[in-house]
């Protein structure tokens, strides 16, 4: 009979550490497949208010990008130029990189610019990359979007908009 071979006493420590004689090793803790991560884009119709006609609020991953990027009282791209059907969706993304104007802050972007961005579709991901954002922004980082769920997400907004246009 063949016995296992052992370095010495097994004990566990406060810090569960796992002692074996002079050997010490720290227990593998269970962790979750961390494959390739996309963004995801989320688009909300802002209703027209006092100042401006209605505009979209446009998410990433959770996160306003106008008002994370240009500041609290900024607005998104204008519903009607955005998501009308004459314009073919402005957001959409096609195999050709397109400069995309995103959003404005309060004092409608001659003041500090414009937050813009280029979007892409590369087979099965659209890349949203080279964000120029107003003075005094911070730079976003590039954003990745399932290009399936991308067109999905536009086309449910676009069909939001043509609802409240009836």
């Amino acid at each position: 009979m063949i016995k296992p071979m052992t370095a010495g006493p097994q004990r566990m420590s406060r810090t569960g550490e796992l002692t074996v004689g002079f050997l010490t090793r720290t227990p593998r803790r269970f962790q979750p497949y961390r494959g390739p991560m996309f963004d995801r884009l989320e688009i909300a119709i802002v209703p027209p208010g006092p100042r401006y006609v209605a505009h979209l609020r446009l998410l990433v991953s959770g996160e306003d990008i106008v008002t994370g990027t240009v500041g609290e009282g900024g607005r998104g791209p204008y519903a009607e130029h955005a998501l009308a059907a004459e314009h073919a969706h402005c957001l959409a993304a096609t195999g050709e990189r397109r400069r995309l104007e995103l959003g404005a802050p309060e004092c409608t972007g001659g003041c500090r610019g414009y937050l813009s961005a280029d979007v892409q579709r590369f087979g099965p991901v659209v890349r949203w990359s080279d964000w120029q954002v107003p003075a005094e922004g911070t730079r976003r980082p590039d954003a990745h979007c399932e290009a399936g769920d991308h067109d999905a997400e536009l086309d449910r907004a676009a069909a939001a908009w043509r609802r409240t246009r009836m």
